[in-house]
């Protein structure tokens, strides 16, 4: 697939809330096909929690800006806005996927593959991998998702 790729991610953030744990706006002009979106837990435990990969048709408040790393050898900044944990989300628009068990004892790692498991977000588009429920307790997670953008 033509186009460059870029990862934008965190590591060892305390949640204690639903929160978008990543938002991305792709700008004017640019599509994107996301590839993974991973998701870890300090917790030891297991404690089932529901992730939503979805669009948002507004932006949500509060959160960190996050720059996006580019993959070896392409010296191209992303176009691609990015937050972590925002904590309070937009109105939330279509559901791209759910799930609704991640048990935090082992890492969420959903790859998408090619043709139709590919999401392709439009230009102009706000998409967000959205915690649903609050944890039992603060918990430090970290959360990464990879994109192809064009």
């Amino acid at each position: 697939m033509a186009g460059l790729r870029y990862t934008a991610s965190f590591e060892n953030v305390s949640v204690s809330a639903a929160v978008d744990l990543l938002e991305l706006l792709t700008p004017a002009g640019k599509v994107i096909t996301l590839q993974r979106l991973e998701v870890t837990s300090m917790h030891t435990a297991y404690e089932p929690l529901r992730l939503a990969l979805l669009l948002r048709t507004t932006a949500g408040t509060g959160g960190t800006a996050l720059t996006p790393r580019a993959d070896p050898g392409n010296t191209i900044a992303s176009a691609v806005t990015v937050n972590r944990t925002v904590t309070t989300p937009g109105t939330a628009g279509n559901i791209l996927n759910q799930w609704s068990g991640w048990g935090q004892v082992f890492p969420f790692d959903y790859v998408l593959g090619k043709s139709e498991l590919e999401i392709e977000i439009p230009t102009s588009t706000r998409v967000a991998l959205a915690l649903l429920n609050a944890p039992g307790g603060a918990r430090n997670l970290g959360a990464a998702i990879t994109w192809i953008e064009r």
